[in-house]
Order: C-alpha cells, then sequence, then structure tokens
C-alpha cells in the first residue's frame, strides 16, 4: 500500500516533468531566442528533485521488504526447530533431517525476495490501470449528440450536396457546468471534495464565446466571416466541425468536410502525401490542384519535387507554403462543404489573389465555402458575408448590401484596412504569419544543385551493434559517485554473501555435534537466529547502498541529458523527430530510474552467491572442479547467445518506440483536422501498426527468455547432480576412516548450496542481459549527453571552464584565445548594451551545415 502511494505521486511528478520538457523543445526557437534555457531548465529540475525524492524513498522500502524477506526464513527455520526440540524432548536433530529441512525453507528464499518486487510491480501497475481508467472515462466528441438543448448532426448520406446550418447557437470552450479552476474533472486530484458555502459563492464559470449565432450557408455558395481579432471566427469554424462545447441550439452539417486551419498542420512526410492525405492518386487533379494552389513553382525549387521530405511541424516550409499546402489538401479532398481559416494571411497579396481566384473561386466552384478572412478585397467575390463581434453575429447578407449601409461592420473593417490598423489573422504562432515573401526571395534562379531540399531531411537514428560498450558501464559508474562509492556497495554484497554462506556452515558445523557434546542445542539455535538477523541487516544495507548510489546515477545523467539538449544548435531539432528526443526523457529515464538498479541488485548479488556456492562444492568435493569445465563452457555459450539475442532485442525495442511517439505526438497536434476529415480510423491503424513492431521486439525478448530457461535448468540439474555423485564417491572411499562421521555434515553442506544454484544460475543470465539491456538506455542518453553538437558558450566564465577541460583536438577559435589571455575571457561592463541597434556586415549563413548558404553577403 505504501509502495502504490508512492508511485501514484511518483507519475505525477514525471508527467510533469515530460510534459515540460516535450513544451521546452516543441517551442525550441522561442526558448532560444528568448535564452529561457536556464529557465526550463529550473522548472523541470524542481519536478525531476520532487520524483527523485519519491523515486528515493520507494528505493529504501525496496530495501527494507528486501531485508526483511531476506532475514525471514532463517528466523522461521529457528523457530521451527525450537519448537521441535522442546515439543520432542531428546529430538534427533540428525544431518539428514536437519539439513532437509533447512533446505526447504532455503527454498522460500528466492519467492520471498521477489515478494517485494512483484507489489512494486503490482502498485506500477494499479497506478497505470487507474490513470487509464481516469482518461478512458472522459466525455468523447460525438457526430451526432442530442444534450440539453443542443443538437449536432454531421450527415453525408446526401453525395454532392453541402449545407452549413447554424440555428440560435450558443458555444463554449470548456464545460459551462464546471467551474473553472476545478481539477478534480481531469483526475489530477486524488478525490472529489466537497465544496462548503464560501467556495460555493466564488465559482467561476466560463462565458460563452458564441452566442446567438443563426448561420445558413447553402449548397454551392461561398459565404465569407470577417471581424476584427477576437470575435469568434475561428471558434465559429471549430463549432460547426464539433471542436467545440454546444450548450444551446444546433448545428446541422451536410456533405462531405475539408477543413484549413488557421495554423495549417503538416505531416511529417513528402509533400505529396500531405495533400493526397490518404487517398489515391489522381495525376489529373492533382496537377490541378497543385497549378491551382500557386505550388508549382515551388515543386520545381525542391530537388524532389512533390516527394521532397517535409520536417516534423512543416520545418522546412515558409508560412505561405503551408497555408497553400492546407488549402491544396481541402481542394484535393473533392468535399462537398470546404471550411477555410483565415488561410490567405500568410500570403503576400499577388499570391492570396491568384490563390482566391484559381482555386476557391474556380477550381473550388459549385462547392460550399466557409471562408473565414480579412482580406476585405475578395469580399466583393463572395456570395455573402457575415461579420461577427464580440461573439455574436452583427450583420450578414451581401457584399453589395452591407457596404451601402455606412454604419455597418463591414464598412468599419474596410476603414480599420486604409488606415493599415487592421490585424489580418488571429494566429499567434509567427510561423504562420511569415508571409509568402519568403517564397519570392526563395524564388530567385538557383539550379537544383543550390535547393534547400534534400531527400532526407531526419537524420537516422543511431543504432550500436554488439555489447554494451565498458566505457558505458564505467560512465554509469561515475555517475553514481565514482568507483570508491561503488567499492563499498560492492562489499556490502560480499558481505551479505559471506553471512549467508555462514548460515548454511553452521548448520554443517551444528550436525557434526550431534550429541552436543561441544555447545549446548540452545547455542546453535541462537547462533543460527543471530546469524539471520545479521543477514537481514545486511541485505537493507546493501539495497541502501545501492539505492542510493542509483538515484545519484539517474540525477547526473538526467541533469546532462537536459543541458545537452537544450544546448542543442536549432539544426539538431531541425533533422531529429521530436518522439526520438522524447523518448529519452520518457522510457529511457524510467529504465535508469527503475530498471538498471534493480537488474544490477540482482546481478551482483546473484554472482557472488554463485561464487561461494561453486567455491563450497569444491571444498568439499574437489573432483567436483574438473566438471565444471565443460558445464562453464556450456553456460556461457548458452549466455552470450542469450546476451546477443537480448541486447539487440532491446535495442531495436528503444529505436522501433521513438516512431511511436513521433506519430501519437504528431497526431495530437492535427487532432481537429484529421476528425474533420473523417480520418481518426486511418491514423489509428499507422500506430497500431507502429506499435506492433515496437511489441515484436519485446515478444522476441520473453521467447528467448523461455528458451534459456529450459537449457539453465538442464545445467543446474547436471551441477546438482555431480555433486551428489562426487560426494557419494568420496563418501565410499572414505568409509571406515575417523573422519566419515564428519562428512555427512560437509556432504550436506555441498548438496544444499548444489540445489540451490539452478535457480541462482538462471538469473545471472537473466539479471546481466536484463541489466545489459536496460544498460542500453544509459548508452542511449550518453549519446545525446555527448555526441550531440553543441552550441558556443552562453556566458565567459562557462567558455573559460570549458576551455580549461576541453582537448586541445576540440579547441575552438574563441578558446583558444582563451588560452592566449592566460585563461581568461573578455567580460562586457554591467550596464552594456547601453542602446538597442543591428548591424550586418558581409553576413552569410546557412540552416545547417550540409546545406547551401541561403544569406549570402547581407549588408544592413
Amino acid at each position: 500500500k505504501k509502495l502504490f502511494g508512492l508511485n501514484r505521486k511518483m507519475v505525477k511528478h514525471s508527467d510533469a516533468r515530460v510534459e515540460t520538457t516535450n513544451e521546452a523543445i516543441q517551442s525550441i526557437q522561442c526558448v532560444k531566442m528568448y535564452t529561457w534555457e536556464d529557465k526550463f531548465a529550473e522548472i523541470i529540475a524542481v519536478s525531476r528533485s520532487k520524483e527523485l525524492d519519491l523515486l528515493r524513498e520507494a528505493a529504501y522500502l525496496r530495501g527494507f521488504s528486501r531485508a526483511y524477506m531476506s532475514a525471514l526464513p532463517g528466523v522461521v527455520a529457528v523457530g521451527a526447530l525450537v519448537v521441535f526440540a522442546l515439543a520432542k524432548a531428546g529430538a534427533d536433530i540428525s544431518a539428514p533431517r536437519l539439513f532437509a529441512a533447512i533446505v526447504a525453507f532455503d527454498q522460500l528464499r528466492f519467492p520471498l525476495l521477489f515478494y517485494p518486487m512483484s507489489l512494486a510491480h503490482l502498485a506500477q501497475a494499479k497506478v497505470s490501470a487507474a490513470r487509464v481508467e481516469a482518461f478512458l472515462g472522459l466525455k468523447e466528441i460525438s457526430e451526432f449528440k442530442n444534450v440539453g438543448n443542443a443538437r449536432y448532426n454531421r450527415d453525408e448520406d446526401m453525395p454532392n450536396h453541402g449545407e452549413i446550418i447554424l440555428k440560435n447557437v450558443e458555444v463554449y470552450w470548456s464545460d459551462p457546468l464546471v467551474p473553472l479552476g476545478d481539477t478534480t474533472i481531469n483526475g489530477s486530484d486524488d478525490s472529489p471534495r466537497d465544496l462548503n458555502d464560501s467556495e460555493k459563492e466564488v465559482l467561476v464559470h466560463p462565458k460563452p464565446v458564441l452566442q446567438n449565432i443563426n448561420l445558413h450557408v447553402s449548397n454551392g455558395e461561398l459565404c465569407a466571416v470577417v471581424g476584427r481579432v477576437g470575435s469568434g471566427k475561428s471558434t465559429l469554424c471549430s463549432a460547426i466541425i464539433n471542436e467545440a462545447i454546444l450548450k444551446e441550439g444546433e448545428i446541422i452539417l451536410k456533405g462531405k468536410v475539408a477543413y484549413a486551419a488557421q495554423t495549417p498542420w503538416i505531416l511529417n512526410a513528402t509533400l505529396r502525401d500531405n495533400i493526397l492525405f490518404g487517398l489515391p492518386m489522381d495525376e489529373d487533379k492533382y496537377h490541378k490542384v497543385l497549378r491551382a494552389c500557386q505550388l508549382e513553382h515551388d515543386l520545381n525549387m525542391m530537388e524532389n519535387g512533390d516527394l521532397t521530405d517535409i520536417g516534423e511541424r512543416g520545418i522546412n516550409l515558409s508560412g505561405g507554403q503551408k497555408a497553400r499546402v492546407s488549402i491544396a489538401r481541402a481542394a484535393y479532398s473533392d468535399a462537398d462543404t470546404i471550411i477555410l481559416d483565415d488561410p490567405l494571411s500568410a500570403l503576400d497579396p499577388e499570391v492570396g489573389k491568384k490563390l482566391f481566384s484559381e482555386c476557391i473561386c474556380n477550381l473550388l466552384d459549385g462547392k460550399t465555402r466557409l471562408l473565414v478572412t480579412n482580406q476585405i478585397q475578395f469580399l466583393s467575390s463572395c456570395d455573402s458575408v457575415v461579420a461577427l463581434r464580440e461573439g455574436k453575429i452583427t450583420e450578414q447578407g451581401s457584399f453589395s448590401d452591407l457596404v451601402s449601409d455606412k454604419g455597418s461592420e463591414v464598412n468599419r473593417l474596410l476603414a480599420s484596412s486604409r488606415t493599415g490598423s487592421l490585424r489580418g489573422s488571429d494566429t499567434g504562432n509567427s510561423s504562420s504569419i511569415t508571409k509568402d515573401k519568403k517564397d519570392t526571395v526563395a524564388a530567385a534562379p538557383a539550379n537544383k544543385d543550390q535547393s534547400l531540399f534534400k531527400k532526407s531531411l531526419h537524420t537516422k537514428e543511431e543504432r550500436n551493434v554488439g555489447a554494451v560498450s565498458m566505457s558505458v558501464y564505467l560512465k554509469y559508474l561515475k555517475a553514481g559517485g565514482g568507483y570508491i562509492k561503488f567499492g563499498f556497495v560492492y562489499f556490502s554484497f560480499v558481505s551479505t554473501t559471506v553471512n549467508q554462506v555462514a548460515i548454511t556452515s553452521w548448520i554443517s558445523y551444528w550436525t557434526s555435534d550431534a550429541d552436543y557434546e561441544r555447545h549446548p542445542e540452545a547455542f546453535y539455535l541462537g547462533m543460527h537466529f543471530m546469524l539471520a538477523v545479521t543477514l537481514g541487516i545486511f541485505s537493507f544495507v546493501r539495497a541502501y547502498l545501492l539505492a542510493k548510489f542509483g538515484v545519484n546515477a539517474s540525477e547526473s545523467l538526467h541533469k546532462n541529458l537536459l543541458g545537452s539538449i537544450l544546448r542543442a544548435p536549432q539544426s539538431f531539432f531541425d533533422t531529429t523527430p521530436m518522439g526520438r528526443i522524447l523518448s529519452r526523457f520518457s522510457k529511457d529515464i524510467y529504465a535508469v530510474d527503475l530498471e538498471l538498479s534493480d537488474f544490477f541488485d540482482w546481478f551482483l548479488y546473484c554472482t557472488t552467491s554463485v561464487a561461494a556456492s561453486i567455491g563450497i562444492i569444491m571444498f568439499v568435493t574437489p573432483w567436483f572442479g574438473i566438471a565444471t569445465i565443460p558445464l562453464g563452457l556450456f553456460y556461457f555459450k548458452i549466455l552470450n547467445s542469450f546476451r546477443e539475442v537480448s541486447r539487440e532485442t532491446k535495442r531495436l525495442d528503444s529505436i522501433s518506440r521513438s516512431p511511436v511517439y513521433a506519430h501519437f505526438s504528431e497526431t495530437l497536434g492535427g487532432l481537429i483536422t484529421i476528425r474533420a476529415y473523417r480520418q481518426p480510423d486511418r491514423f489509428r491503424d499507422e500506430f497500431e501498426e507502429k506499435v506492433n513492431s515496437n511489441t515484436k521486439a519485446y515478444y522476441n525478448l520473453k521467447a528467448a527468455d523461455r528458451w534459456l530457461s529450459i537449457r539453465l535448468e538442464f545445467i543446474g540439474s547436471a551441477i546438482a547432480g555431480c555433486a551428489a555423485a562426487f560426494a557419494t564417491n568420496l563418501a565410499i572411499s572414505t568409509s571406515g576412516e575417523p573422519s566419515d562421521s564428519h562428512f555427512s555434515s560437509l556432504a550436506g553442506l555441498s548438496l544444499t548450496f548444489a540445489i540451490t544454484i539452478a535457480g541462482t544460475l538462471n538469473w545471472i543470465v537473466r539479471s546481466f542481459a536484463q541489466f545489459e539491456a536496460a544498460m542500453n538506455s544509459c548508452e542511449r542518453i550518453l549519446y545525446y549527453t555527448e555526441n550531440i553538437p553543441q552550441e558556443a558558450p552562453s556566458t565567459s566564465d562557462e567558455l573559460e571552464l570549458q576551455t580549461k577541460h576541453d582537448k586541445p583536438s576540440a579547441l575552438t577559435p574563441s578558446k583558444f584565445a582563451v588560452i592566449t589571455s592566460d585563461g581568461k575571457a573578455l567580460r562586457v561592463s554591467s550596464d552594456w548594451p547601453k542602446e538597442g541597434r543591428i548591424v550586418l556586415d558581409n553576413l552569410r549563413m546557412r540552416y545547417r551545415s550540409d546545406t547551401p548558404p541561403v544569406l549570402r553577403g547581407l549588408n544592413v
């Protein structure tokens, strides 16, 4: 229960950390422009600190449970023997009986050691299940809903007939029945609470964004919606496609729908795929769309034409190109109803005029079109005009009728447009309001070798082959605190194993004194009990030290990873999918936090136990050393075979996981567009295909796990059989000798370790393979920490520090200048700059090192 509570708290801070990291990466251009790297690092560090505190507490709790379970078999064995001795006077505690009892109790050790781990996994599973359940319990969007006085109906039964009808519509962005600031609705609080009277009095409910909206766009009509910024134009589009909350009135949407959002959503695919959007290729219609949307010239500038790879969020397209691709997608869809949310604001007047005339008026003639725009010059070509102000329709009708009214909203907009005070777009996305003049610059004569577009925009994700490098293990140890601290950790494991061997050896010594000539029975029982208690103490110390070591390593690795990512240049984010970066901060950090230290614990415990077991067996029966040679060769062959499969499968799992995150993140960004085009099924199928590819690696790992179990059980049985055979042979050869009376105790000691070694051998291979697989996550984190490009130091102190520690081969001109200045960097005065000024002198710049220059000798 305690572990469940800790895990439930910890995932909240983990979510906050990943969410803030995602926000920083999504808006990395703004972060770098405003030099917010340190601020974001501080915010993320707060969530990470709280997460690590809970992780540390959970690790200590697991250590206590493990210590308790380690001591329990010995304590229970002592209790059972005490009861047996007291209940039966003169009880014969002979070697066969005592060792049989000890082996039986010792068989409980592994299940009991797994019990805390099972509880931890159960706690994590319960937290995950509860979160999934809360998510699945949230409200869903329905295309046909009747809630109270609200009616929404989307009907595609009538082909080639598009129509939009709104009757007395009242629209909200959030549920009007839920007060603002109430966090219980999304499950972030543990449980709902009752509000007292004072709280009820200050509750604030959301206000309607649109009120009393009545609108009818007939089949084949072109309707323009105009209004000032914040008047509710985009909300009207969202309400029509069921992306806002309808409280009152009725919305009827007829025909197949296409939608071009105010901020264009571009897929991480080819430009052709962005336009086709899942539809089959029709060459004639496709080229008509390209021509009408003024994209032919852009395709000629691209090295691969319409097969050019477009980066995430359309990173290699200008704002105008994104808008025209979005309109082309709507035009190619052959929809009956087309909703265009201010797409012309990102275009320069000449391109916008051609696109409006050739695409919206001519190519889409006969379609039902709702065009949100503040380009007043196009209103005369529209069949009707609707003016919005403060969420209400102030007027609607033909352009000529509205212009004839001197006090109309349209005339006020015309007057504002003439004075230049009218803003063209509501969007706050700087990239989406970039004018198409950027395209005009790009249209300057240039041959294809000078194109900005390459065959593959994204870099291929790194994948190491073979065993994880020893340097990765050493760097993990350094991150945890260094070799000396790890030496203390390892010594605690050795001490635990020595204590465990001492318990079984004490039983052997006890049985050699069956008549209690050396010590009384209570002495043997007391020592056995004391050794069991000290085993629990050593187990807790070992778990505590390793948990502390692992948390320190996690903290250091995450801090270095975050610093490296925030200091990476913009070119790195242009060519690296976001899902690939987030995978490091989510799954890989999770593996380092929770999996790596656990598997490391098991590997160290099992290796020291096996070494002690084989040493005891060889001490009792020296001939067993001969049998260890073929068994050892066979064992290491199985180990290496399984390691290769496990390691490479884990790497495939890590690589195949990044596309899952990238696809999911991209889908969330374009959810409104996907639902408007009624393509959730296609994107869900693509997502499930990527998940299945990721799951194949995990399935192969589990299949290899079963393959391993069969062979290791055979080796364990062979060891037990060899130990028994050699002990029997030695007993026969020494029968009648004075030492014969004590050999039964030693033989029992040898067989006890031989019987328990089978499970331990199994877990050595598994724990090491899982440890190496988890170390792959550390390897991936270290790759992003050490191998991605970095920006120049942001401060003089940082420049001096880097110059001091960098190798001579890594010195840059600025660092070389610091060295020539006796290690001191130039510092500006505290009042710099005294005035704002920008001077560009012969500026030459390119986006990345592998692209041609885009600025050639600019002087401003």
